[in-house]
Order: C-alpha cells, then structure tokens, then sequence
C-alpha cells in the first residue's frame, strides 16, 4: 500500500480533540451573530485619549472567523453518513441538552450502540473536517 493512505491517526486523541471542539459549537455560535451588533461611531466634543486598537473591528473580525468555523463543521457533518450526523447534532448541537437515554431512544438505538456510533462518529467527522486541525497522529 502506498504511503500516501497511510493514515496514522491516533483515533482516541482525535476523538477527544473533536469532542472538546464540539461542546464549544454553540460559543461559536453565539460569537458568530454578534456582526449585526455593528455601530455607527458617535462624536462629543470631550478630548478622549486613543489607543491603536479598534474593537468594532476586533469583534466584527472574530465573528467573521466564527461563521468560517461554524461552515467548516457544517461542511464536515455532510460528508457524514446522515446517521452519524444526526448523532452529532443531537448530542452537540440541539438547542436542548438532551440526555444519553433521550438522545438513543430519538435514534432508535440502546446507549451501548449509541456510545459506540458516537465514538465512530467523532473519528468521521474529525477525518472530515475541513482544515484537519481535529486529527492527532500517531508519531
């Protein structure tokens, strides 16, 4: 087999990198809404000491950069089979914390099947994921 498909990923680290990813989605989230807070700048005729930094900018900056992230996950759970998708939503994404039990019953499935396609599942979609920063290789 040639080099070029051997991929030694160390699966339980990569696992763990795109649990730690996941469970910050909806911080992402929020951080990527926080464009429509844009202000036009407002004048007094008060001396004021200035600085360099800009934080319209600053913001509007990181929430352009958090919309990338949050395109990037999107793009990644595509590549996904709809199953594990959905599995990652459910446990990551959903508005609702659910529970493990919840989460399995909503996937017809007990929770030793749902722990095993969630760890399957994080593997996928750390593989798939756009920039490859999820994925830890084996040395």
């Amino acid at each position: 087999m040639s080099k070029l498909f051997n991929f030694d990923i160390n699966e339980a680290e990569s696992r763990q990198r795109a649990m730690k990813f996941l469970k910050r989605y909806w911080r992402i989230r929020h951080i990527a809404g926080n464009v429509s807070h844009l202000k036009s700048p407002s004048y007094n005729h008060t001396p004021k000491s200035h600085n360099n930094e800009n934080g319209q900018e600053t913001r509007t900056i990181k929430a352009i950069e958090a919309q990338q992230v949050i395109d990037n996950i999107e793009s990644a759970l595509a590549c996904l089979t709809d199953e594990h998708a959905r599995l990652l939503r459910l446990t990551y994404m959903n508005a609702t914390k659910l529970t493990t039990v919840n989460i399995s019953m909503n996937l017809g499935m007990g929770e030793s099947m749902y722990k095993y396609h969630k760890a399957v599942a994080l593997v996928e979609f750390a593989e798939a994921y756009p920039t490859g920063e999820l994925l830890i290789y084996r040395k």
